[in-house]
């Protein structure tokens, strides 16, 4: 994963980025993966960065490029954001980026589409999450967050996935129990999923 240096976004991908600066204003950083040939059957997806600020804890990572491919089964594009509560040198945000990039091609290598309240499985380690196995897909965590648009040519629906990462035991009891449990779980142990862990 590098920096980006002169990014030509699609015309779904350039509705995504306008709507999310409407959101967060520009980037910080922009990464963009490594150029591969074997990997042209992949999307290729740009990692956007918002360092975290005074007033904000929060350092954020979203894809963008995604939404260029549709994912199967589903009637809508999706992008993925995730957002972290540390102290980030500049090799742990390669690593992130990196990560979140290779999360976003799930759908086409996995052959399964993506949506809200989705659990799938990591393969390695999540950055700053070790003792998490699971990546679970939330909307957004506020009445006033923003998790979906339509892309006006198309009436196309476009997600914006939140990234949690999560242990066995937090998989097991979203399978078994539902996400109301597991949201209550996180609130009565005190668990902040920002929080590296």
């Amino acid at each position: 994963m590098k920096e980006a240096t002169q990014p030509q976004p699609s015309d779904y991908a350039c509705f995504v980025f306008q709507e999310r600066e409407q959101h967060y204003g520009e980037p910080d950083l922009v990464f963009a993966p490594e150029t591969e040939e074997t990997q042209e059957q992949v999307p290729s997806v740009e990692v956007h960065y918002w360092k975290a600020e005074p007033g904000c804890a929060l350092n954020t990572f979203a894809t963008l490029g995604m939404v260029d491919f549709p994912m199967p089964g589903m009637p809508h594009r999706a992008e993925l954001e995730w957002s972290i509560d540390a102290v980030l040198d500049s090799e742990k945000e390669v690593a992130i980026a990196a990560f979140l990039a290779n999360l976003a091609n799930y759908p086409v290598c996995k052959g399964s589409g993506l949506d809200f309240w989705h659990v799938i499985p990591v393969n390695g380690v999540v950055p700053e999450f070790p003792s998490c196995r699971w990546i679970f897909f939330h909307p957004a965590f506020s009445d006033e967050g923003w998790d979906k648009s339509t892309y006006p040519p198309e009436e196309l629906p476009v997600h914006i996935l939140r990234v949690i990462p999560i242990t066995d035991s937090e998989k097991q009891l979203l399978v078994d129990e539902g996400i109301v449990q597991l949201m209550r779980y996180f609130r009565e142990f005190k668990i902040d999923f920002f929080k590296p862990r």
